[in-house]
């Protein structure tokens, strides 16, 4: 049986050298059809656990600061994360990469999805926050990187309202 390396696509940048078979493939000499080289087109999620959907969520504790990472290359480019909001109050959420080369992004949405917040990582910056009202509630952060991988730190700070505000 005939083996070759395809080199995976996982978004903008290319992923790992992995073995197929060509058997598998139904392919000869390591073409596909016409001749023409083939190419695998993979997720950038491809190697990402349930928190790479809204739906697996990981959830984070208020006033903590949780660090993990994104990867495209290791196809791990989402993470989704919530937190739940215990009454009406003053939401602050940092994020902040480590490798601004990997364009780190990032979306605050409520509990029905709609949008809150977003920062674009365009200038390299490696910090932001977003700060806003929240009513009672869960509320989903967004993570993911368009290049290479970064580790990130986020945290989600709260501040209840005070009479009058």
């Amino acid at each position: 049986m005939k083996s070759i390396a395809f080199r995976l696509s996982t978004g903008s940048r290319p992923g790992a050298l992995i073995p197929v078979s060509l058997v598998a493939l139904g392919l000869a000499a390591g073409c596909g059809p016409g001749g023409k080289p083939v190419e695998l087109e993979v997720p950038a999620d491809w190697a990402s656990g349930p928190d790479k959907l809204r739906d697996g969520a990981n959830e984070i504790t208020l006033d903590t600061t949780v660090v993990d990472n994104v990867s495209i290359d290791r196809g791990d480019r989402t993470d989704w994360k919530y937190f739940t909001v215990p009454a009406s109050g003053v939401i602050s959420v940092t994020v902040t990469f480590d490798n601004s080369d990997a364009l780190g992004q990032m979306m605050v949405t409520d509990d029905v999805g709609q949008i809150i917040a977003t920062f674009v990582d365009e200038r390299r910056r490696m910090l932001d926050r977003v700060t806003f009202k929240a009513d009672p509630g869960r509320y989903y952060v967004q993570i993911w990187v368009e290049e290479l991988d970064s580790d990130y730190s986020l945290q989600a700070d709260y501040a209840p309202l005070l009479p009058g505000d």
